[in-house]
Parts: C-alpha cells; structure tokens; sequence
C-alpha cells in the first residue's frame, strides 16, 4: 500500500488530500480490514471513518476483499489544529477483525504551517 499528500506542509484554507493505493497482489484472497490514521504530535491516534475522525484505531472498511489496485483519494479541508507541529497520516491492512497487520503501513508526515 502507498500513501501520497497533496504537499507535506498546510495552512488555514489549504485542502488535504490523501490518496492511497493497494499494491498488485497485496492481498491475494484475503479478508482485511482498512485502516486509514493520523497520528498526533501527543502520539493520539484518530481514524478516519465514514462519520469523521474517532479516537483509536477503528477501520474505514472493514471485512473486504480488496478489488484490483487503484488509487482512492479523500480531501477535507485543513483542521483546527497544533499550528507549527509534526503529524503523520497512516494506513494499512489488518486482517479482519484481528488488528493483526498484513504488509508494510504507509506512513506520510506532514505539518500545519501559521
């Protein structure tokens, strides 16, 4: 899995955009969980989830078979946020209902410019 930034620095007003892409073969046959993060300068972990961001770690799709690679983007608009701190966007494939991580975690840091 790949995880790409729109740019690795915001300020108010910029858009976020993340866009993510399973790898050919990532998974051949197996049930997952998706899991996409963000990591906050305390070391919090909020989800992101179809009803916002949830504290933890809490699936975006869970129980999937994941279709052939492509790329998903989602963009929000820049936070309330830590303006000047470090942060880190997250996502990876568990197997289903396990927590048990299948692959490597693409990880993208990022920050919050004034």
């Amino acid at each position: 899995m790949t995880l790409d930034l729109n740019q690795t620095e915001f300020a108010p007003g910029h858009t976020v955009v993340r866009t993510g892409t399973l790898s050919p073969g990532a998974t051949p046959g197996l049930v997952v969980d998706l899991c996409v993060v963000v990591r906050l300068p305390n070391d919090e972990v909020l989800s992101f989830t179809g009803a916002g961001l949830v504290p933890g770690y809490v699936p975006i799709a869970a129980s999937v078979t994941p279709p052939p690679p492509a790329g998903r983007s989602c963009a929000t608009p820049s936070p309330a946020v830590n303006w000047g701190a470090n942060y880190l966007f997250q996502a990876g494939l568990t197997e289903a209902g396990t927590g048990t991580i299948v692959g490597l975690v693409a990880a993208r840091p990022f920050s919050f410019a004034p």
